[in-house]
C-alpha cells in the first residue's frame, strides 16, 4: 500500500508527457470504474445500492471527480515532493470540514497542530515566490490543495454512508458515478485525443494510476484497517510524502530543497499533533460516554430489582441505529433473560456478575457479556 502510493506521482509524470492533464484525469476514473466492476459483480455477497443511496452516492462522486482532476492537474504544474506533502494535509482539511458542521470540537492541540500544518504549506507554496506567472510550483500547490479540501468534504460526509457498504462496494459505486460525471469529457478528449503519439509508458503510467492505486490501494486501504489499528494504519501518511520523494529523486531527478524538506516537517509535525488531539479527545468521549450509559443502565436495574413492580422499565435508545452495537444486544439479551426468569421463578438474577460487565467500556467487554448469555441459554 505505501509502495504503490509512493509511486502514484512518478506514474502521473510519466503518463503527463504523453497526454494533457485533464485528458489522463479523465481516462483514469473510467478506467478504474471498468477494472473494479468485475471484481464487484464476482463476489458471492455483493451489496446491492439502495434507491435511497443514489443522491448520497452522485454527490460523493462528484467531490471524488474534484479531487482526482486537481490532483492530477496539479501534478502537472508542480513537484512530486510539493504534492505528496500537500496531500498530507488531508486530515487538518477533514478536522476543520468537520467542525464547520460541528462535528468535532477545537481543542489547543488541535489548533497548535493546524497552524504548524498551514506554516509549512506556506513555506513550500512561497518557495519560487507569490506570482503565479512567474512561480513553477505555486499554481500547482494550490491546485492541490483545492483538491485535498475536496477529498475531505468526501470523506466527512461519506461517513455515514460507508457504515451501510464494505469498501470494494463504496469504491465501485464511488467510481462508477464519478464515470458517468467525466463520460462527456472522455468521449471529448478520446475524440481529439493523438493515439498514435501516446507510447507505451503512458499508457502504463495511466493502468498504474487506475488499477493500482486507485483500485488496489485503496481496496488494500480498507481491508487493512479491518484487522489493524487506526493509529498504525495512520503511518502511512507520515510515509508516503517521504517515499514519494525518494522515488521522485531516484526517477525523475527531483532533489528536494531546503523549503521543501522544512516545510514538510512542519506539515508532517503540525498533522501529528492535529491527529494526536482528536484521537484523545474521541477516547475520552468515548470512555466517558460508555461509562455513563452503564452505570445508568445499573442503576435502572438496581432500582427495578427493590420494586413491588414486576413490570421492569423500557430502555429508551436516544439515538436509534439500524445495526445494532453488540453493546446494545447484550443488555437487550440480559433484560430480556432477567425479565423472564423473574416472572418465572423469582428476583434473583440468573446472570451472576452480568451487570459487572456493563460497566466496562470496550467492546470486548460486551463480547464477553453475550458469551455469557449464550452459554446460559444453552
Amino acid at each position: 500500500m505505501f509502495v504503490l502510493w509512493s509511486f502514484n506521482y512518478l506514474a502521473g509524470k510519466i503518463a503527463l508527457r504523453h497526454m494533457e492533464a485533464f485528458t489522463l484525469a479523465a481516462f483514469r476514473i473510467d478506467l478504474a470504474a471498468l477494472v473494479i466492476l468485475p471484481f464487484y459483480l464476482f463476489r458471492r455477497h455483493r451489496t446491492s445500492l439502495s434507491a435511497r443511496d443514489v443522491w448520497t452516492l452522485s454527490y460523493l462522486g462528484f467531490f471524488l471527480v474534484v479531487n482526482q482532476v486537481l490532483f492530477t492537474v496539479g501534478l502537472a504544474y508542480t513537484t512530486s515532493g510539493h504534492s505528496s506533502m500537500i496531500l498530507a494535509t488531508g486530515p487538518i482539511s477533514v478536522l476543520l470540514f468537520a467542525r464547520a458542521l460541528r462535528l468535532e470540537a477545537l481543542t489547543t492541540g488541535k489548533i497548535l497542530g493546524m497552524a504548524i500544518a498551514f506554516i509549512g504549506v506556506t513555506i513550500l507554496a512561497t518557495e519560487q515566490g507569490l506570482n503565479l506567472r512567474h512561480s513553477a510550483t505555486l499554481t500547482g500547490d494550490l491546485l492541490t490543495l483545492l483538491g485535498t479540501s475536496s477529498f475531505s468534504v468526501y470523506a466527512v460526509l461519506g461517513k455515514k454512508f460507508a457504515r451501510q457498504y464494505d469498501s470494494v462496494t463504496m469504491n465501485t459505486f464511488n467510481l462508477l458515478a464519478g464515470a458517468m460525471l467525466l463520460l462527456p469529457l472522455s468521449i471529448q478528449r478520446a475524440v481529439h485525443l493523438n493515439w498514435g503519439s501516446v507510447g507505451w509508458a503512458g499508457w502504463a503510467g495511466l493502468f498504474y494510476m487506475a488499477a493500482l492505486s486507485s483500485v488496489a490501494a485503496y481496496t488494500l486501504f480498507y481491508w487493512v484497517l479491518r484487522y489493524m489499528e487506526a493509529s498504525r494504519v495512520a503511518a502511512v501518511n507520515y510515509l508516503q510524502p517521504i517515499g514519494a520523494i525518494l522515488v521522485a529523486a531516484a526517477f525523475l531527478g527531483e532533489m528536494p530543497t531546503r523549503n521543501l524538506l522544512l516545510g514538510g516537517a512542519l506539515i508532517l509535525l503540525g498533522v501529528y499533533l492535529a491527529e494526536s488531539g482528536a484521537l484523545v479527545d474521541s477516547r475520552q468521549r468515548s470512555f466517558s460516554g460508555s461509562v455513563i450509559r452503564s452505570c445508568g443502565l445499573l442503576r435502572r436495574m438496581q432500582n427495578w430489582s427493590s420494586a413491588a413492580d414486576p413490570e421492569p422499565p423500557r430502555r429508551t435508545w436516544s439515538k436509534p441505529s439500524i445495526l445494532p452495537s453488540p453493546r446494545q444486544r447484550c443488555r437487550r439479551s440480559v433484560w430480556r433473560r432477567w425479565h423472564r426468569w423473574r416472572e418465572s421463578r423469582g428476583s434473583k438474577c440468573p446472570l451472576p456478575g452480568a451487570t459487572d460487565c456493563l460497566l466496562a467500556s470496550r467492546v470486548t467487554a460486551a463480547q464477553k457479556c453475550a458469551r455469557r448469555v449464550q452459554s446460559h441459554s444453552r
